[in-house]
């Protein structure tokens, strides 16, 4: 399976890492009737959906109180909407989102090292700067 290693900001398991992205597409696909485009490819694509012509990228946890995290990659690359899905076991839920603006304004910075040694930069966005859905 391909991960997107360069880009995860947890310590968990690449693969359980895409299993939760995967979800949190698929709930957020499934509140807007819309279909996800799982395709891998070579490249990185911040899109993981369009909505009403608006680019949205899916960022989930298991944490409840869980933060938002966005890598300096969406900086350079944004999306117009960031949606946050809580998940567990048995699914998910869609906890809110902010705009591309709404969370670079409001977002702390956070500098991180993986375990090569390379340092990343996150944007980390609390739950309470997110709009309801």
């Amino acid at each position: 399976m391909m991960h997107n290693t360069d880009q995860k900001v947890s310590d968990r398991d690449a693969e359980k890492i895409d299993i939760d992205g995967f979800m949190a597409e698929f709930i957020v696909a499934k509140r807007f009737n819309v279909m996800p485009d799982f395709s891998i490819r070579p490249f990185k694509n911040p899109v993981d959906l369009t909505i009403n012509k608006k680019t949205v990228d899916v960022k989930s946890t298991r944490n409840p109180q869980g933060k938002m995290y966005v890598t300096e990659y969406h900086k350079n690359n944004p999306c117009d909407i960031y949606i946050q899905v809580v998940l567990d076991n048995f699914g998910g839920h869609i906890t809110g989102f902010a705009t591309c603006d709404d969370l670079f304004a409001n977002a702390e910075i956070k500098h991180t090292v993986d375990q090569f040694g390379k340092e990343h930069t996150s944007y980390v966005l609390d739950q309470s700067f997110l709009q309801p859905l």
